[in-house]
């Protein structure tokens, strides 16, 4: 706050000063043009006064005048004669025959030049210093007055901003000390304000990441506790089976259980990928049908007990990244397959600005209440929707992070089938 001050202290006085200067050298100049071209009235007024005084008088006579008038006025007084002095500027010369009166001015003093007998000779007033004479105090009690204005003016536009930063900095102390839920207290619309509220923004964003994170690290740590268990187990049993069937057995045992712990890494870094503010997609224009088809013909080789039925147009584009789509459809339908009874329905629909695609299952589906919960990773259910086997258990969580990448969003309702549908809604891109 205190360097704050300064800065602004010193910058208005500064601004203070060149205004000054500016102003007093365009006065200066606007006087100076003014009486090159005519005097004020009260100067005409003198002038006057002093051609009548000296007007039909013996050079003896204007002498003793002209000295009792430089004696009260303490400025050199005199008289000159065109002929005779050098000294005179042409325009000095030109305006004193033209019967007008000249000023010149040099640094801070000043020369009136005005006409006497008929233009050959000339009063001269001066030189004289041009301006107030300011003594010393003057000066100072100017200077201090303008210190004491602009340290109260400085004070009076710093002090509010300071306090308000002080807020702000206080916040970002107690965040930096662990204490997450800290926010600066700020709702004004200026500038301070609008900067209050998205650093009040950045906050819960990053307390939501840290709190995800925690949750994610004891999910991730809850999920893998199981196989390395069985591993575990396994490894302990293996050197205790008689016989090669049952050694056999057991290590394929093990190997299903590495399998597991492989495809649980493999979703992690999928779903991590998907994370980010700008995800890194590929878009590019592709048949959706076509490729839904071709993930429906994958799905039927590993249920072939349960009939998957397509209704869609021939043809349907739209621009998404190809690998996230598949990824989509294929989470849709392992998630529709393993609770299905007997059928899953695929269905594409295009409306104004979406493409709809939904997947059905006839089988237990989801609670209402359990819509957004399902969307989290790790999120299980059993209890709703009888698992016939298991998952990494971030599918449907990798797919809403897919949607929000493309723009496009999911929701899960029950199906004409009786189960679960969830459907992607997908921005068609002007």
């Amino acid at each position: 706050m205190n360097r704050l001050f300064v800065r602004i202290t010193i910058g208005v006085m500064l601004a203070l000063l060149l205004i000054m200067a500016a102003l007093s050298t365009i006065v200066q100049y606007a006087i100076d043009r003014q009486w090159s071209q005519n005097l004020p009235p009260h100067g005409t007024f003198t002038i006057s006064a002093l051609e009548a005084l000296l007007d039909e008088r013996s050079d003896a006579e204007r002498a003793l005048i002209l000295a009792d008038l430089q004696e009260r006025t303490g400025c050199p007084v005199g008289i000159v004669v065109l002929g005779d002095d050098d000294t005179l500027t042409p325009e000095v010369r030109e305006a004193i025959r033209a019967g007008r009166t000249a000023w010149r001015r040099e640094g801070h003093n000043g020369t009136l030049f005005t006409p006497l007998d008929g233009g050959s000779a000339a009063l001269v007033i001066g030189p004289h210093h041009w301006g107030p004479a300011l003594e010393f105090w003057t000066i100072l009690l100017i200077v201090l007055v303008s210190l004491t204005v602009v340290t109260a003016t400085g004070f009076a536009l710093t002090y509010p901003v300071a306090r308000r930063l002080k807020r702000l900095e206080v916040a970002a102390a107690r965040i930096t000390a662990g204490e997450l839920h800290a926010r600066a207290a700020d709702d004004s619309n200026d500038p301070i304000g609008t900067l209050a509220k998205q650093f009040n923004e950045m906050a819960a964003r990053n307390q939501g990441l840290l709190e995800q994170q925690r949750q994610m690290l004891q999910a991730v740590s809850h999920e893998l506790r199981t196989p390395t268990a069985r591993i575990r187990f396994s490894l302990e049993m293996l050197a205790e089976d008689r016989s090669p069937e049952a050694a056999e057995a057991r290590l394929r045992s093990i190997d299903d259980d590495l399998l597991e712990i492989d495809e649980l890494v493999h979703e992690l870094l999928l779903y991590n990928r998907f994370d980010a503010v700008e995800p890194l997609l590929f878009l590019e224009d592709i048949d959706i049908c076509k490729l839904t088809q071709k993930c429906m013909d994958k799905a039927r080789l590993l249920c072939p007990d349960i009939a998957i039925t397509l209704s869609a147009p021939e043809a349907q584009w739209l621009a998404v990244d190809k690998r996230a789509f598949k990824r989509v459809i294929d989470n849709l339908l392992s998630n529709a397959l393993r609770y299905a009874v007997e059928h899953v329905e695929v269905s594409i629909e295009a409306r104004s600005e979406m493409v709809i695609v939904q997947v059905s299952d006839d089988g237990p589906g989801i609670p209402e209440g359990h819509h957004q919960r399902v969307l989290q990773p790790f999120a299980c259910l059993d209890e709703s929707r009888n698992r016939k086997s298991s998952g990494a258990g971030l599918g449907l969580a990798i797919v809403e992070r897919i949607m929000t990448a493309h723009q496009g969003h999911i929701t899960i309702t029950r199906s004409a089938l009786g189960g679960a549908g969830v459907a992607t809604h997908w921005p068609c891109k002007a």
